[in-house]
């Protein structure tokens, strides 16, 4: 046999950040900080970027739709406006046309793809693209009009920095080169520039132009981190909710965890859940010569030992779809068809009792030997509930629950002893050995030993053996 050894989790604790749990390879925790880069506002950690670019996109979506049907029936109205007004030749209006007939589809193809799912996997790409392109062309029809008026293009700055809501960084990458091809190839296309310019003078329009630009700059710079900010501080708040549910499924079962969440959801406040089970059976198991054991070792040794063994026996419980109602001292009290409904929970414990006896014979105390158990099994009807509020607990109460305590104390070790209501539903698959009556108790019954040596080997050895290889 080998010895079974305990494995803690460590969690030390941070002093500032925020930080989430997550599961290596090895299916232990490792805690991870996230942090803001302080530049490009990007996440240290992928997941959380990517992650906040996605709620990003699906938070803008309604505003960018708006923003670019507003911008398609701009450039729609266009067309006629700017040979109503005659405001230009018939060149520059040919030219215009042209350039709008290219920023058009641009913008209806992206008006279409925000309505499309996979969309999101790829729009800063498309969407930092498009408002370049979009951007560059704007310029193009002030330089192919001659009149390089920058009120036009203080509004898409806006729209480009506000409303599209790229993240930060990729902003950058599209506001300031359409500020500079702007400022740049306005002076060199157009002639006489500074006479065509609605201030009178160009480098007034590129000052206006530079000011919004900057400060449009900073206001995303700052909204961005404030939605960085709440994001993590939103993950964090969903992490430590998870924390509570987690630990609310460890007090509780998870069917009755979500009749609670829906009792306080729909009243405001905590309502009792109690209720009758017509079959239901219940498991006890007690190590045997225990108490002594226990003053013969450290108390870090023997939390060590019960934590061991409680946790491969609350593994077995969800194996065979058991329930844990609780554990008192070295008691072990399980229950199988309540909460949960199965068909079979007297099969269902018998097999788990076996599975117990087997287990403890894989754990070596510090003596050298292995613990040996008593476990005894009932069914019948159980009235159940959640009692308790500063740690509530969902547990049995009835005769069936004392009657399962009794078939265990009067039990032998190793031996899975069941009451005669549990027999008659389990001895189609199990063979049974009568072994005492009692007025009280009825005829209590023994799984024969060939269960128990098709997991431990020959019963009558392991007796032998544990008639002084046990706690005492």
């Amino acid at each position: 046999m080998q010895k079974a050894q305990l494995k803690l989790d460590k969690d030390t604790p941070r002093e500032d950040g925020h930080y989430f749990k997550e599961k290596d390879e090895k299916f232990s925790q490792k805690e991870q900080f996230v942090k803001v880069h302080p530049i490009t506002l990007t996440f240290s950690r992928s997941v959380e970027e990517k992650e906040f670019r996605k709620k990003l996109h699906n938070k803008s979506k309604r505003l960018t739709r708006i923003s670019l049907g507003m911008a398609i029936l701009f450039f729609l109205c266009m067309y006629p406006s700017d040979r109503y007004f005659e405001s230009y030749n018939e060149d520059q209006v040919r030219i215009r046309d042209i350039i709008r007939s290219i920023q058009l589809p641009i913008a209806t193809l992206w008006l279409y793809l925000t309505h499309v799912e996979w969309f999101a996997d790829y729009y800063i790409v498309f969407t930092a693209s498009a408002t370049l392109a979009i951007g560059v062309l704007a310029v193009g029809t002030s330089i192919g009009g001659s009149q390089p008026d920058h009120g036009p293009h203080m509004l898409y700055l806006f729209f480009a920095w506000l409303f599209v809501r790229l993240p930060y960084f990729a902003a950058v990458l599209v506001c300031w080169p359409i500020f500079f091809v702007y400022c740049i190839g306005v002076p060199l296309l157009v002639d006489d520039v500074n006479s065509k310019s609605s201030s009178g003078n160009f480098r007034i329009s590129a000052t206006y132009l530079l000011l919004t630009n900057v400060a449009l700059n900073l206001a995303a710079f700052f909204i961005e981190r404030l939605d960085r900010k709440e994001f993590l501080h939103s993950k964090s708040i969903e992490r430590e909710d998870q924390v509570n549910k987690d630990l609310l499924l460890n007090l509780l079962p998870r069917s009755i965890t979500a009749k609670l969440e829906q009792t306080v959801g729909s009243h405001g406040r905590f309502e009792p859940i109690a209720n009758y089970e017509e079959s239901v059976s219940i498991l006890f198991s007690d190590l045997v010569g225990f108490t002594r054991y226990a003053s013969t070792i450290s108390a870090r040794s023997l939390v060590n030992f019960l934590n061991e063994l409680y946790h491969q026996f609350d593994q077995l419980c969800d194996d065979v779809g058991a329930y844990k109602v609780e554990t008192i001292g070295d008691a072990y009290f399980v229950s199988a068809g309540c909460p949960e409904k199965n068909d079979f929970h007297a099969l269902c414990l018998v097999e788990l009792g076996l599975l117990m006896i087997r287990q403890c014979q894989e754990i070596t105390l510090e003596n050298g030997k292995h613990p040996s158990i008593r476990v005894g099994i009932h069914s019948g009807p159980v009235m159940a509930g959640v009692v308790g509020k500063k740690m509530p607990r969902y547990h049995l109460f009835g005769r069936t629950v004392t009657v399962a305590e009794k078939m265990e104390s009067t039990g032998q070790p190793n031996r899975v002893q069941v009451s005669s209501t549990t027999y008659d539903m389990i001895k189609d698959e199990y063979e049974c050995i009568e072994h005492k009556y009692s007025e009280e108790l009825g005829q209590s019954y023994l799984i024969a030993p060939k269960h128990l040596d098709d997991l431990l080997g020959p019963l009558d050895e392991l007796l032998e053996k544990n008639a002084v290889n046990n706690f005492e």
